[in-house]
């Protein structure tokens, strides 16, 4: 099966029927209603929401974010290690990719704390 990322030394091995990495994400994904809705995850949940998988990379079995991967895919690179997709939709089990920003991490930290602030403003908080 072939390596979605260009890692030197590292394979990635893509378990069950699916011949590639962004098949397997959308193959667990919930169908969506229109062109700009949520790619809803329906696989397994992290504890804060996010959707995650389970990867072999070089050996090693690894959970790996079902965002993120979509990023990299999307974005034919790996994120830099300060780098975050952040969920313009404000909804954690989304993988669309026209739903994710790669931003650094105070970017998505700042844009998560003036959400947060919004809100307890009383405004209503708005996707971007």
């Amino acid at each position: 099966m072939a390596c979605m990322w260009n890692r030197p030394n590292l394979v990635l091995v893509v378990a069950g029927p699916y011949n590639s990495l962004f098949e397997r994400l959308i193959a667990n994904t919930h169908e969506p209603e229109n062109e700009q809705a949520c790619w809803l995850w329906k696989g397994a949940l992290h504890y804060k929401g996010y959707g995650h998988f389970n990867i072999r990379i070089g050996g090693k079995h690894m959970k790996y974010y079902a965002h993120r991967a979509m990023a990299e895919i999307m974005l034919g690179r790996k994120l830099e290690p300060n780098e975050e997709p952040d969920h313009l939709c404000l909804n954690r089990c989304c993988i669309n990719p026209d739903h994710l920003d790669p931003v650094p991490r105070k970017v998505n930290n700042d844009r998560r704390v003036a959400r947060v602030m919004a809100a307890r403003r009383g405004a209503k908080v708005m996707p971007y």
